[in-house]
């Protein structure tokens, strides 16, 4: 009888562990989108980085999607754009959200083509105060300086 018992109590405990196993997995694995509105080399070279970046970190199995179009972004899963700033700030991240849907769980990368200590001593978003921009959850400021082609 008590050999059935333990039988029993060892069948239940892998059931709860394979279950524990299953939800650890679960709640390890992040869906990330990527989308860039003006793709270039540069773009894809920085969407690649990212997608490595964000399968290795932290031991998490990330499901990284790039979305070729605004029509297959999911505004339930968190979506990283890329801005390549060529211009005018306002204006290269109004094109770069145009027919988004933004929202807390949007975060914008502004790559800005000079070195680290070029950059301005206050962020973008401290100057980007348009209503479009104000729904946008994170907007970060990346440096790169290239000397030649990629």
């Amino acid at each position: 009888m008590l050999h059935h018992v333990l039988g029993i109590f060892h069948r239940v405990m892998g059931m709860l562990y394979f279950q524990l196993l299953l939800y650890i997995h679960l709640i390890s694995t992040l869906a990330i989108q990527l989308y860039c509105a003006h793709k270039t080399d540069l773009t894809d070279y920085v969407m690649r980085e990212l997608e490595t970046k964000l399968r290795s970190q932290h031991g998490m199995i990330s499901q990284v999607q790039r979305c070729q179009n605004i029509s297959s972004i999911q505004s339930c899963i968190p979506l990283i754009v890329i801005c390549l700033r060529s211009s005018r700030l306002g204006v290269d991240l109004s094109v770069a959200i145009a027919g988004l849907p933004t929202g807390p769980n949007t975060a914008v990368l502004i790559l800005h083509h000079k070195k680290q200590h070029a950059l301005p001593t206050e962020p973008s978003n401290a100057f980007l105060k348009e209503d479009e921009f104000k729904n946008i959850g994170i907007i970060i400021d990346v440096a790169f300086f290239l000397y030649g082609t990629l």
